[in-house]
């Protein structure tokens, strides 16, 4: 069996506990015996998020290797090109309709 802590004690520990690294999920370590006494319920529920959470984080870490600085700004610039090529292109071509200011009819909204 374990030692009983004060309420207060044991808190006050939890919420000085930190996160090294968001990115890289580290398994919680805890003792068997510290689930006694709890309904069945809440070790499922905590460790089904547990699970949840190890996927967003791997998921997120594989994002942020692929998403550096370097490769967004080389996918800003293409971008960038693909639209500055498309302007080029098509502000030679003739336009087949005439301009708003020169049809006939209301032009105001």
């Amino acid at each position: 069996m374990h030692e009983w802590e004060s309420q207060e004690k044991i808190l006050s520990a939890l919420e000085l506990q930190d996160v090294e690294n968001f990115l890289l999920y580290k398994d919680f370590q805890y003792e068997r015996h510290e689930w006694d006494n709890i309904p069945v319920i809440v070790p499922r529920f905590i460790i089904y998020l547990s699970k949840y959470v190890k996927g967003l984080s791997s998921f997120a870490k594989k994002q942020s290797e692929m998403e550096t600085t370097e490769e967004l700004r080389r996918d800003f610039d293409r971008r960038y090109e693909v639209i500055l090529h498309f302007l080029y292109h098509y502000s030679n071509l003739k336009l087949k309709y005439k301009p708003i200011s020169t049809r006939t009819g209301p032009t105001k909204i």
